[in-house]
Parts: structure tokens; sequence; C-alpha cells
């Protein structure tokens, strides 16, 4: 991805804040030199001040992150709830896109009586919208 100068700056100071005796999610971005984006059970997507996205995987490629050859969108909404400065680099939102019909376009999920907080909505990549098929 190419980050403006701006945002590979917010990064690098950002990175540079990291607490390597932190949490997992920013003690393992203190060591990979990578922003930790959105971080579940399974793993942790980071992204590098030079653009590249890293994924970890908990429970298999802990010490070797997988460099990503895409952007994964899903990371870099949540990321930017953490560093609003982000959502500089999030798709934008195209004239004929509709609301996502899962989620109605807030980009979360809700279950009655299960989580008040919402699931990520994988339809739409939690953008909260959708490109019509064939648009």
């Amino acid at each position: 991805m190419q980050v403006p100068k701006h945002i590979a700056e917010q990064l690098r100071i950002a990175i540079a804040d990291l607490d390597p005796d932190g949490h997992l999610p920013d003690a393992r971005g203190a060591s990979y030199g990578a922003l930790p984006l959105l971080a579940d059970l399974g793993g942790c997507w980071f992204l590098r001040a030079d653009g590249v996205f890293l994924e970890v995987r908990w429970d298999e490629n802990e010490d070797r992150p997988e460099m990503l050859n895409h952007t994964p969108v899903a990371a870099l909404v949540v990321g930017a709830e953490r560093y609003p400065w982000l959502r500089e680099l999030i798709p934008a939102r195209p004239a004929n896109a509709i609301d996502c019909p899962d989620c109605g376009g807030v980009g979360k999920v809700f279950v009655a009586g299960i989580d008040n907080q919402g699931f990520l909505c994988a339809k739409c990549n939690v953008l909260g919208w959708a490109v019509p098929s064939g648009g």
C-alpha cells in the first residue's frame, strides 16, 4: 500500500511508542516495527511505516510474521478506531455503493442477547457498504 509521507511519519511515531513489555499485540508490534491494527484470538494484523501489512497467527508464526500482498481493509477500519489518522487509508465509499445488507451500514452485526459490542461484519469488511454486483 502506498502510504503518504505524513501517515508514514505518524506510523513511525506510534510504533516507537509501543510498549515492548505491554500486551501481546503491542509487544509484537514493537519487535516487528509495525503497528497492531486488529487482534483477535487467532492473530493480529500489523502495518509498517513503509506500507507493508503483516499477519501473525498466534498459534503458527509468532516469530515470523507473514507479509501480505493485499490490504486487510477490516484491519485498517478497526485500527482507525484507535489511530484516527489512519482513516485516510480506508477506501472511500463509491457513489454507487449501498449500505451493507448484513450490517445495515454500520460495519458490525449485532445478535440480540449475545453481544452488545457487535461482531465485525465480514460481508463488507467492516466498511458498512458494498458495491452492487456489476457496478
